[in-house]
């Protein structure tokens, strides 16, 4: 299933039209939608991996960037 595939199916889920479900589908939508942004659920299982086994940090400053200290 693709990430397309699934925001088509919550589409779906809203012609209930309740509420809380719609705000919870837009939630999961928007989720979606980032995670594509950053290469599709699988790459996102990998730094969520990665984060779990310590193999993930935060730099201080981008590459080039002037340090002091």
């Amino acid at each position: 299933m693709t990430i397309r595939d699934a925001i088509d199916q919550l589409d779906v889920l809203c012609v209930l039209d309740a509420p809380s479900l719609r705000t919870a589908v837009d939630m999961a939508k928007d989720a979606l939608r980032e995670a594509d942004k950053i290469g599709g659920l699988d790459r996102l299982r990998e730094l969520v991996q990665a984060d779990k086994e310590g193999r993930c940090v935060v730099l201080p400053c981008k590459f080039g960037n002037k340090v002091y200290f």
